[in-house]
């Protein structure tokens, strides 16, 4: 008798402790917000995650919320790093452990901006010397 009840106290213990056990990854989340010098959020985002041990390389775009989660990574040394046009890179290093939620949020500064002017030609060029010539020959008409 004490037997069995010893068996039935002793099972829901171990069923409940291989729950546990499994539960358990191998792995953790790297996640975060990207806000501006004023702290007003940044939403399209590119995050690039980068493990420096293996080389294993994840991008996510933050969202609406200026929000990003990168799930599923193996544990080891990372670099964070976040770009948009119109701002700086910001690159953040963090070591993530098993079943580790590591907060990397970034504040990006507004970069210069800067543009480029692509001219193609079609082979006619434009003449910019004699412009003033149309102006006489039209008086010389007119007179």
């Amino acid at each position: 008798m004490l037997r069995k009840r010893l068996t039935f106290l002793v099972l829901p213990v171990i069923v409940l402790s291989a729950v546990v056990i499994c539960g358990q990854g191998t792995s953790g989340t790297i996640l975060g917000t990207v806000t501006d010098p004023q702290g007003a959020v940044i939403a399209g985002v590119t995050v690039s995650v980068k493990n420096l041990d293996t080389q294993l390389q994840r991008q996510v775009v933050t969202d609406s919320s200026g929000y990003y989660r990168v799930e599923a990574l193996p544990v080891g040394r990372y670099e964070v790093r976040a770009e948009r046009q119109g701002f700086k890179v910001t690159v953040n290093s963090l070591t993530l452990t098993v079943g580790e939620e590591a907060v990397t949020n970034f504040k990006m500064e507004v970069g210069s901006l800067s543009e480029q002017v692509i001219v193609t030609s079609t082979g006619t060029e434009v003449e910019t010397t004699t412009a003033g010539w149309l102006t006489k020959k039209r008086y010389a008409t007119c007179r």
